[in-house]
C-alpha cells in the first residue's frame, strides 16, 4: 500500500527536534512525502518565560535550537490544492489548525505539546514533582491518540528534561507511519492524549529555578555520599506469582557483600538439589563488571561467587537460554557494540563464544524468548539521557540470522522499555519484565503483557509494577526478575557510603576544577 503525506510547518521557525522528526519520516521506506504546506506559527507572548526559552534555544545542539540548514529545502512547496491528494498531514510546530485543509483519509497528526495554547513541555511534571514527561502524537481532527511514550524528568535541569522529551519523541510520527503502512489504517492507542496543565509560565519560572537548585544539591550529595549496592535473593515462588497484587513474597537474600562490592542481574538454572545463579559481580576497585556463579544447595548456605567470564569490557545481565540440550548465555556487552551468544562447555564454568547476534548499537539487557515458533530478541538502546527505546529482532534459529522488527523502535518509555529478566507464559499469555526507571535507575520492574507480537506488529501493556520492600534489606530498587522452575531469582538495591568511591569522585571534581585531564 502507498501512503502520500505532506508536512505542515513554518519553515522559518523549525527547531532541531522538528528537523529530526522530518528526517525520521523521510527515512521510512514506502510512503511518499509530496511536499511541505507552509503555515505561520504562533509565537508565545514576550515575557520572562519567552526570554528563558530563547536562552535554551541559543545552546548549540539543543532540541529547541534553530534547525541547521533547511530540512524541507528539497521538498516541493504546496498550496491547499496541492495537498488534496494526500492521505495524511503531519503538523510540526505551533500551527493554528483552524486554517488547515479538510482532514485526509489518515487524518492530521500533531504532537500534543505542540499546540498553540500548550503549556511549556515538561514544565508541569517538574513543578508537580513527577518523574516522567509523557508525550502523545494525536489526530487533531478527531482527538484520538496515534502514539505515546514517556521520557524521564531530570529534576536538576529543565533544558535537559526538555531535550529528552522532544528528541526522545522525534521518531513517533515515523513509527506510526510504518504501522499505517502495514495496516492501511491510522494507528490508535487506547488511552487519552496527555494534556499539559495550563497556566502562566512567567509566574512558574521562579518556582522552577528554586526546585532545580535544590535538586542539584540533592544529586551532588547522593553522588558523593550515597552509593548503590546491589544484592541477590531467591523467592520460592514461580515468576507468575509476581503478577498478583500485594507485597513481595518472602525472599532469601544472599549474605551482604562489603560496601565496595556487589552482585546483581541474576539468572539461574537448577541441577538436582543445587541452584546455580549466574550474576554480574562488580568490584569498585576494578570499576568493571564480570560474570560469576553462585552455588546454592538446598538446605545449605550459598557459596561465595566465583568468576566464570571476564572481558576487557564491562559485563552484566548474563541472560540464560536453553536450545535443545545446550545452555547459552547472552551477556550485556554494550561497550563492545554487540550482543553475542556463548555456549556452556561445560555449565557453568566455561563459556565459548558461538556467534554475534546483533552488532552496531550499544544494546542494553539483550533478552531472548521463543514464542509461537519464532525466536525473539529484545533489547534497549539509550537514545539520550533518560530516554529508553525498546527494539526487537526475530529469527528462525537462535544463532540467526536476526532481522529487525518492522516497527523498531517498538516503544520509547522510560517506565517499561528496558528488559528486566525472563519473559514467561502464564494462562496462555506472554509476559515481559521491563525496568521502570522513571524515579531512578533500577527503581522497579514493570511486567508487561504482550498482546501482539509478529514481524510487523507489536503491542503490550503494563499489568503490574513490582516495587522493592521498603522494610527489607534492599529498599531502594530492583531491576531483575528471572524465573527458574518454581522459583524466582531477584535483585535489590540499597544505598551505602563507600569511602573509596567518595574519594574517587572528589578527585574527579578536583581535576575538573583545575582543568586537569585524565
Amino acid at each position: 500500500m502507498t501512503i502520500r503525506y505532506a508536512i505542515v510547518c513554518d519553515p522559518k521557525c523549525l527547531r532541531q527536534w522538528h528537523a529530526r522528526c522530518i528526517e525520521e519520516l523521510l527515512a521510512v521506506a514506502g510512503p511518499t512525502c509530496i511536499g511541505v504546506l507552509a503555515r505561520g506559527s504562533r509565537a508565545r507572548p514576550d515575557g520572562a518565560w519567552s526570554r528563558f526559552e530563547r536562552r535554551i534555544a541559543s545552546v548549540p545542539g539543543s532540541a529547541m535550537a534553530p534547525a541547521q540548514g533547511s530540512p524541507t529545502k528539497a521538498l516541493d512547496v504546496l498550496d491547499d490544492a496541492g495537498v488534496a491528494g494526500a492521505d495524511l498531514l503531519v503538523v510540526l510546530g505551533s500551527i493554528d489548525d483552524r486554517h488547515l485543509p479538510s482532514p485526509p483519509r489518515l487524518g492530521v497528526w500533531a504532537f500534543s505539546h505542540d499546540r498553540p495554547d500548550s503549556f511549556p513541555v515538561g514544565l508541569g511534571p517538574m513543578l508537580r514533582g513527577e518523574h516522567v514527561v509523557q508525550i502523545s502524537l494525536v489526530r487533531i481532527d478527531n482527538g484520538s491518540t496515534v502514539h505515546t511514550g514517556a521520557s524521564g524528568v531530570i529534576a536538576k535541569s529543565y533544558p535537559r528534561t526538555l531535550d529528552a522529551a522532544l528528541l526522545g519523541s522525534a521518531g513517533f510520527a515515523a513509527r506510526a507511519l510504518r504501522e499505517a503502512m502495514v495496516t492501511g489504517q491510522c494507528p490508535r492507542v487506547d488511552r487519552p492524549a496527555v494534556q499539559e496543565a495550563k497556566g502562566d509560565p512567567d509566574a512558574a519560572l521562579p518556582q522552577l529555578r528554586r526546585m532545580t537548585r535544590a535538586a542539584r544539591i540533592r544529586d551532588a550529595a547522593k553522588w558523593l555520599f550515597r552509593h548503590e549496592q546491589w544484592g541477590v535473593g531467591v523467592a520460592d515462588r514461580p515468576i507468575s506469582d509476581f503478577l498478583g497484587d500485594g507485597e513481595l513474597p518472602p525472599i532469601r537474600w544472599l549474605p551482604r557483600s562489603r560496601r565496595s562490592h556487589f552482585i546483581a542481574d541474576p539468572f539461574a538454572r537448577r541441577r538436582g538439589d543445587t541452584l546455580w545463579i549466574l550474576v554480574e559481580e562488580y568490584e569498585a576497585r576494578e570499576a568493571r563488571g564480570v560474570l560469576s556463579i553462585v552455588q546454592w544447595r538446598d538446605g545449605g548456605l550459598p557459596a561465595p561467587p566465583r568468576r566464570v567470564m571476564e572481558q576487557p569490557v564491562h559485563l552484566s545481565y548474563p541472560f540464560l537460554v536453553d536450545d535443545g540440550d545446550e545452555i547459552y548465555c547472552i551477556p550485556e556487552t554494550g561497550e563492545a557494540r554487540e550482543a553475542a551468544l556463548y555456549r556452556a562447555d561445560p555449565f557453568p564454568d566455561r563459556w565459548v563464544k558461538v556467534c554475534t547476534l546483533v552488532e552496531g548499537p550499544a544494546l542494553l539487557d539483550p533478552t531472548v524468548v521463543r514464542h509461537e515458533g519464532t525466536w525473539w530478541l529484545f533489547g534497549s538502546i539509550e537514545e539520550r539521557e533518560r530516554v529508553m527505546a525498546l527494539h526487537a529482532w526475530h529469527a528462525e534459529h537462535l544463532e540467526g540470522p536476526w532481522k529487525p522488527h518492522g516497527l523498531n523502535p517498538l516503544k520509547s518509555d522510560i517506565r517499561s522499555s528496558r528488559p528486566a529478566g525472563t519473559p514467561f507464559m502464564h494462562a496462555g499469555r506472554l509476559y515481559r519484565p521491563a525496568q521502570d526507571g522513571s524515579r531512578e535507575y533500577g527503581g522497579a520492574v514493570a511486567i508487561c503483557e504482550v498482546e501482539s507480537l509478529t514481524p510487523a506488529a507489536f503491542r503490550e501493556r503494563v499489568v503490574r509494577v513490582v516495587r522493592p520492600d521498603p522494610r527489607g534489606p534492599y529498599p531502594c530498587g530492583l531491576h531483575t526478575l528471572s524465573g527458574v522452575d518454581s522459583q524466582t531469582v531477584i535483585d535489590g538495591k540499597r544505598r551505602v557510603f563507600v569511602p573509596m568511591l567518595c574519594a574517587r569522585q572528589l578527585a574527579t571534581l578536583a581535576r575538573k576544577a583545575f582543568g586537569v585531564r585524565g
